[in-house]
């Protein structure tokens, strides 16, 4: 039976593995190998028939339907069982599948490619370590099979082990350069770190612990030391509990439509005035139109100091636009509006209201079986009324995310900006000008499928025109976080 392939681009924005559309595709490319085995029963190799040829036409719910009828006219049928899980997996009931494919392995434990659709249907629901079982033992069978490396790479990146991955998709490309146009190529699955994996619902938590070396430059009066006071601690070891929460109500081919949930609490030894409890809660959209990604999102941000009292509040929108330009080079710009209020403890003088806007654009490079680096350049134009009050800054950004050895993930992000301030300083009598610097560095490990260690690095230093707006701070960080879902 000939079956008409039509092929799909990719409509996934986070740029994880295969796309949804292609991978149905190349399952109906094997579909035509299980459907030729003769029958004792005529009425169930009738609507065999009738499913394998509505299967072939793109009728899945059809499909399935058909197939379920002549599933329980011939129980016995291994081949129909199969069949069967593949409707399923078009229809993305993956449970279902699950269960047909299991069904038939246990009718026959040889049957052609059944232990690879296992695994497919176990990477599908997010099991990548069961997953990579049932494709290892299917590689066992059919080691010149280039679609079980092809899945075997994708679960083996999932589970945080790049290298490993590449050397199974490039096999999987070697033994099926007939399927390479099916799969995205290595460096773009691991566009964004592969803990953004789309996925229905997933949870984090994360416990850890930083250094804060809070190194500031003042030298006015009230920041020296007194008889009656003694000079600030500027050092301070501090704890940090997070949660992260992300749920996808909508995924669709060309549309899905996400929430995330992000909550901190930090604690200090010494500076207690520095505990925040910090809460944020977004919803976004990714839209693929042609060769761009549209994704809109909204942001609702909270901040409250250690005692309770709200430090900040943010309501930020925003649009983010992607395009492809070549197979190793992507475009990025992003536009984001904040309406920011800020209570500081000193006084109602020291208060901050308004808005500010910023503009990113990015050019990504793919870097071959290394990483991604991201070259870009920023405006932000704040309008807020307060202290601070009203600022052009100007910059460029520069980060990678670069696979290293041993299975460890490294993440740089370097940014420099030049801020240029309306008003006056009301102790110098001068406008502020500074130059701005930002480095942080982030190394992750992971321990197994669902833990991992971290340690990270950060920088910031500000050179002012006017002394008393000086500042120096390095904070070194570790932490474990813990895949719950």
């Amino acid at each position: 039976m000939n079956i008409r392939v039509v092929k799909r681009r990719d409509n996934i924005t986070k740029s994880w593995f295969l796309s949804i559309a292609s991978f149905y595709l190349v399952v109906a490319i094997f579909f035509s190998a299980t459907i030729s085995r003769a029958s004792s029963s005529l009425p169930a190799e009738m609507l065999y028939a009738r499913g394998s040829q509505a299967y072939a036409l793109g009728s899945y719910q059809e499909a399935s339907d058909q197939l379920s009828q002549a599933a329980a006219i011939g129980p016995e049928r291994a081949d129909i069982r199969l069949a069967l899980g593949l409707c399923y997996l078009a229809l993305k009931k993956y449970q279902e599948a699950l269960h047909s494919f299991q069904v038939a392995i246990s009718l026959d434990s040889h049957i052609k490619d059944g232990l690879l659709y296992l695994g497919i249907t176990k990477y599908c629901l997010g099991e990548y370590q069961q997953a990579e079982k049932y494709l290892r033992n299917a590689k066992e069978q059919d080691p010149e099979k280039g679609l079980i490396s092809y899945y075997l790479g994708l679960c083996e990146i999932q589970m945080n082990h790049p290298q490993q991955g590449l050397k199974e998709l490039q096999e999987g490309y070697h033994l099926s350069p007939e399927f390479a146009s099916y799969f995205k190529p290595y460096e773009e699955i691991l566009l964004t770190p592969v803990d953004v994996q789309i996925k229905k619902f997933r949870q984090e938590v994360a416990v850890g612990l930083n250094y804060d070396s809070n190194v500031e430059l003042h030298t006015r009066p009230y920041y020296l030391a007194t008889p009656a006071r003694k000079s600030p601690k500027y050092t301070d070891w501090g704890g940090i509990l997070g949660d992260r929460t992300e749920y996808y109500p909508l995924i669709r081919d060309d549309f899905n439509l996400g929430l995330r949930f992000n909550g901190s609490d930090s604690g200090h030894l010494y500076l207690q005035s520095w505990d925040f409890l910090n809460l944020k809660g977004e919803a976004f959209i990714n839209w693929r139109l042609g060769p761009f990604v549209f994704k809109p999102f909204f942001a609702y941000d909270r901040t409250w100091y250690g005692n309770g009292k709200p430090f900040s509040t943010f309501n930020i929108p925003g649009l983010t636009i992607d395009w492809p330009e070549t197979s190793f080079l992507k475009g990025e710009a992003t536009y984001r509006a904040r309406d920011k209020n800020f209570w500081y403890s000193r006084g109602d003088e020291y208060h901050q209201s308004g808005w500010d806007h910023r503009i990113d654009l990015f050019q990504a490079f793919l870097l071959p079986a290394r990483g991604i680096m991201r070259l870009g350049i920023f405006y932000d134009r704040d309008l807020a009324q307060g202290l601070f009050w009203a600022s052009h800054l100007y910059g460029a950004t520069a980060n990678a995310t670069v696979f290293l050895p041993w299975d460890l993930t490294g993440w740089l992000n370097f940014e420099y900006g030049q801020a240029h301030f309306d008003n006056t300083d009301e102790w110098s009598g001068r406008r502020q000008l500074n130059d701005n610097y930002c480095l942080q560095l982030l190394v992750k490990k992971p321990l197994n499928e669902r833990l991992a260690f971290w340690f990270g690095y950060g920088y910031a230093n500000t050179r002012a025109n006017i002394p008393e707006w000086q500042f120096n701070r390095s904070l070194f960080q570790a932490q474990f976080t813990w895949n719950l879902y």
